[in-house]
């Protein structure tokens, strides 16, 4: 419903604030609702969020909003409206949904998060929005229909958050902006503990030449000053993500830190203030974060790529040839395919569903951008959503600490009350989690580097805990246990004509399928144009139609073709191997046997796995090689045959309601919904471009053989974690000893806390290295 305005809005009122943005009403004032603001676009931001019940965006903070007087922005945006500019910002388009990044830089506390992240109470045609509060971007998924990127910047400017927009950010240089930022809070932080080290040596050592008390007096307000910028600039990072995991109802381990960081901050100004000590800007301007680095893989503009059935579209690109059907629900959860004409544009993540397709790269590829999307792909498990180890663990710590902290205050009160703020300050500047905080990152790091080294490359770090859970197997059977490219194949039926050969290659050249791959390795012939194929149509795991010129032509399984009419296939001798099945005009023509070539050591690796897991089959294909299969997997291993995509998630959602943790390791193509099923899915992997957003894992093919290694290892991994939060906890022990007697010096804290952060990130490291090099993965 509107709001009123009182009659006189505008009058003289002095010693008062505005109601929004916290701002000295000045020359007029409007008051509304027995709230006062300081001119009309602070109102306005207010009339907004309260027809919209969106006011709980001021009780998370005390006159959160920005300042908005004198704002003119009409007409301002009206270049967003150039279809050729909105296509360099888009990061995908649609006739019902585009998706945008915004640079915000007045993104400064949570209630900026909250209110931003419900714009779609603000306006209809908003789908989602979400902010990524380290970098000031927000995400934006909404209807072109409905809105428009112009009405948005114009909305989000109202609101007191106007988008910055420079098409360089948005040609694939995104990445360097963030990163300044990190290295822009680093550099900070380390200027400032370098010289307040500096400043305090006379301190730590007890120099007697500084006898004269003015000196000590100047010396500890530059330490004062050089602090500030570290609590209010660099630390920013830790109260936001403290604050939102507080809102979400649990303690990370953020919030112990911040607890460091506001002891030191406040008892040393208690001590430079009252002339006490010297205070402890040492210790507190040493903690800083990390920067990590994200590869980017590169194509230059202007390469033409092939696209085949079921591969991930890796850049945005034009389409040059072919019938393109792309599928968005990686990038957008549309799961209608969308159809793309010559010349139109194809975003990065679309993935082809149908017939091969020659594109040109018009942006460079961002692997970050992919990379999130794939994460973005996986939020929905709930498996993968849970705790990591490290936050479990930090609530306990804070509880420990907090309880040790008041519990000193306590005792000293009653023995001793001038040691009492000092002991319970000096429990909370010591029991700091630096060393804590470092050990999960540093350990997982390291473990994620050294699998990428045997081609083993997981979705993030909280899967390498996920996979030490694990302690049931299920695998799939073609392209996962069998190698591709290495099957015997063989024509059974009447013999094909030469015209015949290069349809089939054609239209086997579309897919991406192994066994679809292997006849055409067969037939030996290139396949033609792609203009030729119409009417492609692919069924996972079960086959193949398509027209070629005149000609119709099936390719799949014999319940595939019986489906489609064709019914005089007949049962033929037993084979051991793969049978696919060819039909031309209606016509059957016979049959592709494939003898399976096992992958390298596949025996060895199997027996290695079942010492520690429990193993299951299940696959697609019939119980032809059932015998050999015995051969591989210990006796009574559970085996599955003609089992649809549908049937595997089944089992696997039967074998995880019975306790087990699951990991469904398959080849990523007709595996999808069992991958996503499972508590980590790995995908198997010979051709990068088959990967798949379902899985947790990829692994190359060629390195299955390692899988009880690195499987193994991700459980060393959080054996070293859990050694690692020992030795932090040996720190802060040892620490607390002298914290609670109240007798803790500077140089003391200043040495023992960067020592426990150096020793727990060299272990993590030296552990992690030294085992894998033990175990010949690096």
């Amino acid at each position: 419903m509107a709001i009123e305005v009182e009659e006189k809005p505008v009058q003289k009122l002095v010693a008062t604030e505005c109601y929004h943005c916290g701002g000295p009403i000045e020359d007029e004032h409007i008051h509304i609702h027995d709230k006062d603001f300081c001119c009309l676009g602070c109102q306005t931001v207010y009339e907004i969020l309260s027809e919209n019940d969106l006011c709980e965006y001021y009780d998370l903070e005390k006159n959160p909003g920005i300042r908005l007087k004198a704002r003119q922005f009409e007409g301002k945006f009206d270049y967003l409206d150039n279809a050729d500019i909105k296509a360099k910002l888009l990061d995908f388009a649609s006739d019902d949904r585009e998706k945008v990044r915004l640079s915000l830089p007045a993104i400064h506390c949570s209630s900026c998060i909250w209110l931003l992240e419900n714009l779609a109470k603000l306006s209809e045609g908003i789908i989602s929005s979400r902010v990524n509060f380290l970098s000031k971007e927000l995400r934006l998924d909404y209807n072109p229909q409905e809105t428009s990127l112009k009405q948005i910047a114009e909305l989000l400017t109202t609101i007191g958050y106007e988008p910055e927009f420079s098409l360089q950010d948005y040609e694939g240089k995104k990445g360097k902006k963030i990163s300044n930022g990190l290295v822009l809070r680093v550099g900070v932080a380390g200027f400032c503990f370098g010289n307040i080290m500096l400043l305090s040596f006379p301190e730590y050592f007890g120099f007697e030449g500084l006898s004269d008390e003015s000196i000590r007096v100047f010396i500890g307000y530059l330490n004062l000053t050089l602090a500030l910028p570290v609590v209010l600039f660099c630390a920013t990072p830790y109260y936001e993500s403290a604050f939102k995991a507080l809102r979400k109802g649990f303690i990370n381990i953020d919030f112990p830190i911040v607890l460091g960081v506001s002891a030191l901050f406040f008892r040393s100004t208690y001590e430079l203030i009252s002339n006490t000590g010297a205070g402890y800007f040492d210790s507190l301007a040493g903690l800083k974060g990390e920067i990590i680095s994200t590869p980017i893989n590169d194509l230059d503009c202007g390469d033409h790529i092939m696209i085949r059935n079921q591969e991930l579209i890796p850049a945005d690109s034009r389409l040059i040839e072919g019938d393109a059907r792309i599928d968005y629900s990686f990038v957008s959860g549309e799961i209608e395919p969308m159809k793309v004409g010559r010349g139109e544009l194809v975003y990065a993540g679309g993935r082809q569903m149908g017939s091969q397709v020659r594109l040109e790269v018009i942006k460079p590829v961002s692997q970050s951008y992919l990379t999130s999307l794939w994460n973005e792909a996986g939020e929905e498990k709930a498996d993968l959503s849970k705790e990591a180890t490290i936050n479990k663990i930090s609530k306990n710590f804070t509880f420990v600490v907090l309880f040790i902290a008041f519990a000193s205050l306590a005792y000293w009160l009653v023995f001793d009350s001038s040691k009492a703020l000092n002991a319970f300050s000096a429990v909370l500047i010591v029991a700091c989690p630096c060393a804590l905080s470092m050990a999960t990152p540093f350990t997982l790091g390291n473990v994620m580097r050294v699998f990428g080294r045997n081609g083993f490359y997981l979705k993030n770090a909280l899967v390498v805990e996920t996979l030490a859970d694990v302690n049931d197997l299920v695998f799939d059977k073609t392209g996962t246990i069998t190698q591709t490219g290495k099957n015997k194949v063989s024509f059974e039926g009447t013999a094909l004509t030469e015209e015949e050969k290069k349809m089939v290659a054609l239209l086997t050249s579309q897919s991406t399928h192994i066994l679809s791959r292997q006849i055409l390795d067969f037939l030996k012939l290139l396949p033609g144009k792609s203009s030729q194929i119409s009417n492609y149509f692919e069924i996972p795991g079960q086959g193949i139609k398509a027209h070629i010129g005149s000609h119709k032509l099936l390719l799949g399984s014999a319940s595939f073709l019986q489906n489609h009419g064709i019914e005089n296939i007949q049962a033929q001798q037993t084979i051991s191997g793969s049978e696919v099945w060819l039909a031309i005009d209606g016509q059957l023509k016979g049959r592709f046997v494939i003898r399976a070539e096992y992958r390298k050591n596949i025996k060895e690796t199997i027996t290695q796995l079942s010492a520690n897991y429990r193993l299951s089959l299940i696959s697609g294909d019939t119980e032809q090689q059932k015998q050999e299969l015995e051969g591989i997997f210990p006796s009574n291993t559970p085996m599955f045959f003609k089992q649809s995509p549908g049937d595997k998630e089944k089992y696997i959602i039967a074998k995880k309601s019975e306790g087990n943790k699951v990991a469904m390791i398959g080849d990523g193509l007709n595996d999808g919904i069992a991958l996503r099923s499972s508590h980590a899915g790995i995908a198997i992997s010979d051709d990068v471009n088959t990967f798949t957003p379902a899985s947790d894992a990829i692994l190359d093919g060629k390195k299955l053989h390692l899988l009880p290694d690195l499987l193994s290892f991700s459980k060393i991994g959080k054996r070293i974690i859990y050694t690692a939060f020992g030795i932090s906890f040996l720190y802060n022990i040892v620490g607390l000893a002298f914290a609670v007697t109240g007798n803790l010096t500077p140089i003391f804290a200043a040495i023992l806390m960067p020592l426990s952060s150096i020793t727990v990130v060299s272990f993590a490291t030296f552990s992690i290295t030294s085992l894998a090099k033990w175990r010949k993965l690096i």
